[in-house]
């Protein structure tokens, strides 16, 4: 039961960071100054395209949508004594 609450912590602390970076990433000047800097010329155009930027946005939000969706299953798992009142666990 330890071993995978640290494992869930550290994938919850995964899907925010990186749900955050990949959501936010795309749009900051930074994002163009490392696509410009690449010496093949559509790869450069994919990456600076709404499109693609928008692509790799919404994969960050499905990770914040999962770590979310993650802390709320953990966070009510762990709300409840061990004992037969608690609900089913769906699994």
């Amino acid at each position: 039961m330890r071993a995978e609450s640290i494992f869930r912590g550290i994938f919850l602390i995964y899907c925010l960071e990186a749900g955050l970076f990949l959501l936010m990433s795309p749009w900051l000047e930074a994002w163009n100054h490392a696509a410009l800097l690449l010496p093949f010329g559509p790869l450069r155009e994919l990456l600076l395209s709404p499109w693609s930027r928008s692509l790799i946005s919404a994969f960050g939000l499905l990770h914040l949508v999962w770590g979310l969706h993650d802390l709320d299953l953990f966070l009510r798992r762990t709300s409840y004594p061990l004992d037969d009142s608690a609900p089913a666990r769906h699994q």
